[in-house]
């Protein structure tokens, strides 16, 4: 299946490490990894699921997409590289500290994925358990019920579950993951009212 392409020019510039790397669940996330090609990232969109692809290159950022939710995917490259940060009122020379890293990190940008549950259950996993703990759960439990990556993703990579199928989950894989009745619990409120919370 060949991908979608695109170019993006940044109006600033983007960092791809500096970026991405914070939605990263650690080292083994199953929806983000790092290789010789590029940055992947697994995404579910409204219209459909995707792999996307993305390289540095010059003064621009190639992407690449496969799957259902491709062409979706490559449109929100801009943002999802920061284009809409505002930094309206933001003085960093007021801190030296500030003034120091923002110097150090000019392609620092805020990424915006535009979905709400991929970051909404790695912070419920986390609470009151180590981030060791917690990164080994989200990974254990995007794994086994997660959709195989879309297109020529690395091996291992996934897409996070729908919240039906979040919702599906028993209570005994929550238990195998090391997530605890009340971290489960928050959880299946949550995909209960996943649909407003994606509005």
């Amino acid at each position: 299946m060949d991908p979608l392409t695109s170019r993006y020019a940044p109006p600033r510039r983007v960092e791809l490490r500096l970026v991405l790397a914070p939605l990263a669940q650690g080292r083994t996330d199953p929806t983000l990894r790092r290789d010789a090609e590029g940055w992947w990232l697994t995404l579910r969109l409204a219209s459909g699921t995707a792999t996307l692809l993305l390289r540095e290159r010059a003064h621009e950022v190639e992407a690449r997409a496969w799957g259902a939710g491709a062409e979706e995917a490559l449109a929100g490259v801009p943002a999802l590289l920061g284009r809409d940060d505002d930094d309206a009122g933001f003085e960093p020379g007021r801190h030296p500290l500030v003034a120091r890293l923002h110097h150090a990190h000019p392609g620092l940008r805020l990424a915006r994925t535009g979905r709400i549950l991929p970051a909404l259950v790695p912070s419920v996993l986390g609470q009151k358990v180590t981030g060791i703990e917690a990164k080994s759960a989200w990974r254990e439990l995007v794994t086994r019920h997660g959709e195989p990556a879309p297109g020529p993703a690395p091996y291992g990579m996934r897409v996070v579950p729908t919240a039906a199928a979040w919702r599906r989950i028993p209570s005994w894989e929550w238990h195998r993951a090391g997530v605890g009745p009340q971290r489960a619990d928050t959880l299946m409120r949550v995909f209960a009212v996943a649909d407003a919370l994606e509005r």
